[in-house]
């Protein structure tokens, strides 16, 4: 095992990157799911003195079950079933013969979570994804007939005075800060998960977790997904409260990645990089924020790695105007190789970000660009919202290319020396209908700039998307 492996696996007794839950919630179903479903806590359910807010749910009998209430072996059942109606045209702008199509995805996700004692636990969850109709065939991000996503255990011998440390081990998804870097890519078919040991600790007003794993190889069969021997991740996280201010919390990260090989505009080699990182956020008086800057160095093939990103996301909320309106402005840059062929990389690698990082039309990924991304958000009745936005694209190296949502190359440089890559135009609805139950659509336009005109096909794109979702 390399040495850093055994340095983070060492750090014994971290936690997982979110806040201790609440003892006692006020109502077993939230509105809105955790992210990773092994965040439910449904233990309020087995508290005798527990009055629910709201009359019981037809799912309470599965959400936790007593197995043995003396010994406090429980058990809780939960699943999710998407569907998800796409309809695109010119998904490479024009450059294939599956550009145009319309299919119908299905995932299903059934999870059980086995409570042994207040310290240890064991979490498994199945994932099935399913294309129809596809021209051109599945994607890897479309298909998996069936698998085991999540199977770990989890010890957590230490909880005292507002100090918690534990230790999982296993198939898990990995998810920190605004899932820039590291998550389990929620808008694809095929959520990601790892095989990683995780250490964890948390206090009173911050946590650190210390993590070491590799992503699932996701193959079309049944139960034949395999960690990837290719790629491999580890690292440090920790988020705080800043007491100087109060609305204010802070990340701070570590993380180091291997990759062979890797593939970009200068060309292919080993990859092993590193990532300094911190991210501050907050909100106060209808104010948010989200800021976040990276650094990377490392090695690529005989040359060396130095990259960067810087993020923003501020908005402001007006509580009590009809539609609580929410308008807000992102803007990013990350940073792309400036010289070809001298076989360093300057390109910026984003790892394992969400899928949908600007939009669910998934064109364009974060490398090597700069972006503005003004947006409007409503409220105009309880469950639903509605969101548009424009993405302006530019590259910021006209010596690298444009790459997709997954860190790959999707149009080379060539010779042109155009920085404007396009305009994207995003509408979307959504309805919570019940606890359980939400429906949306979305309408997406990429309008194609003068690069993609200049270096090949550059039709513009149009996308819609039809969703439901059901979780219990």
């Amino acid at each position: 095992m390399p040495f850093r492996w055994i340095l983070v696996l060492g750090l014994v007794g971290f936690t997982q990157a979110g806040w201790p839950a609440e003892p006692v919630p006020k109502r077993p179903y939230p509105p809105l799911w955790p992210d990773s479903r092994f965040n439910d806590d449904f233990s309020a359910l087995g508290n005798p003195e527990y009055q629910p807010v709201e009359p019981r749910d037809f799912w309470d009998p599965v959400k936790w079950i007593a197995l043995d209430a003396e010994r406090g072996i429980h058990l809780s059942i939960g699943g999710e079933a998407r569907l998800a109606y796409e309809m695109i045209s010119n998904a490479s702008f024009g450059a294939g013969p599956q550009d145009d199509g319309r299919y119908l995805m299905h995932r299903y996700l059934l999870h059980a979570d086995l409570r042994l004692t207040p310290a240890a636990r064991v979490f498994a969850q199945l994932q099935s994804s399913l294309l129809e109709g596809r021209r051109g065939g599945p994607r890897p991000t479309d298909r998996d007939e069936l698998d085991l996503h999540q199977a770990f255990a989890e010890w957590t011998p230490w909880r005292e005075d507002g100090f918690q440390a534990g230790l999982r081990v296993g198939r898990q998804e990995l998810n920190y800060g605004s899932s820039r870097i590291l998550t389990f890519r929620e808008g694809p078919n095929n959520r990601l998960s790892f095989e990683a040991a995780k250490v964890m600790l948390s206090g009173q007003g911050w946590l650190l977790d210390a993590f070491a794993g590799r992503p699932l190889e996701t193959d079309a069969r049944a139960f034949d997904n395999q960690a990837l021997e290719t790629q491999s991740i580890w690292g440090l996280y920790s988020v705080l409260d800043v007491p100087a201010l109060p609305s204010w919390q802070a990340d701070l990260y570590f993380l180091g990645y291997d990759r062979d090989p890797a593939r970009f505009n200068e060309g292919a080699g080993g990859e092993t990089r590193y990532s300094w990182g911190t991210r501050l956020h907050g909100r106060k008086s209808g104010w948010d924020w989200n800021f976040e800057g990276l650094y990377q160095f490392g090695d690529y093939g005989g040359g060396t790695i130095s990259a960067w990103t810087l993020a923003s996301d501020t908005g402001h909320t007006w509580t009590d105007a009809p539609g609580r309106p929410r308008l807000g402005l992102k803007a990013n840059i990350a940073s792309g190789d400036e010289e070809r062929g001298d076989g360093d990389l300057g390109t910026f690698n984003a790892l394992y970000p969400r899928g949908a990082y600007f939009g669910e039309i998934g064109l364009i990924g974060p490398a090597n660009f700069i972006n503005l991304h003004p947006s409007l958000t409503l409220q105009p009745a309880r469950g639903w919202r509605l969101h548009s936005d424009v993405v302006f694209f530019w590259r910021e190296s006209t010596e690298d290319g444009v790459y997709g949502p997954g860190g790959n190359l999707i149009r080379p440089a060539g010779t042109s020396r155009a920085r404007y890559v396009g305009t994207q135009v995003d509408f979307s609805a959504s309805w919570q209908v019940d606890p359980h139950w939400s429906v949306s659509v979305e309408y997406g336009h990429f309008f194609t700039g003068s690069f993609l005109r200049e270096t090949g096909p550059a039709e513009d794109v149009d996308f819609v998307q039809v969703k439901s979702t059901y979780r219990f």
